[in-house]
């Protein structure tokens, strides 16, 4: 099976979009590309930060704190040139505490914007490489889910 094109619309509001959100136990965050505002976050995200999906959607994640400033533009420039990308990151959550998280992000398209997805998890629930396995599958079938119910799919 081949991934879906993360070039086709994804609707953020769908039934699927949604169900997926709230079934995974890895955080998962959406993200405006253009300046990385967060749209849209599930329960394990707010679990892994600290904090309410009400403090977290609308902002940025450097404005949060999550992420640097620095480290932010290096993952974004990344973005840019691979389309995705999976890896290692230290994030800060809303008391302060730094979590090592792995995470895979995946650029997709919303309507007529480019939106990132981000799926991650605490480096030590599981060893970095099946994680990162487990994350490309989680955004396969995210996207192939989007595909199937933009397309009218069953």
């Amino acid at each position: 099976m081949t991934a879906p094109d993360p070039r086709v619309p994804l609707d953020l509001d769908g039934d699927v979009f949604a169900w997926l959100l709230g079934a995974s136990d890895s955080a998962i965050c959406v993200a405006r590309r253009a300046d990385g505002t967060l749209s849209r976050v599930n329960e394990a995200f707010e679990r892994l930060t600290g904090l309410p999906a009400a403090e977290l959607v609308g902002r940025q994640a450097v404005e949060i704190g999550l992420l640097g400033e620095v480290r932010q533009a290096h993952r974004a420039l990344e973005l840019k040139a691979q389309g995705s990308i999976r890896g290692r990151e230290i994030i800060r959550t809303g008391s302060g505490e730094l979590r090592e998280v792995d995470f895979a992000a995946q650029v997709v398209s919303v309507g007529d914007e480019d939106h990132v997805v981000v799926v991650m998890r605490l480096a030590s629930e599981a060893p970095a490489e099946l994680t990162l396995r487990r994350r490309d599958a989680i955004l396969e079938t995210v996207s192939f889910a989007a595909d199937r119910f933009l397309r009218g799919g069953d």
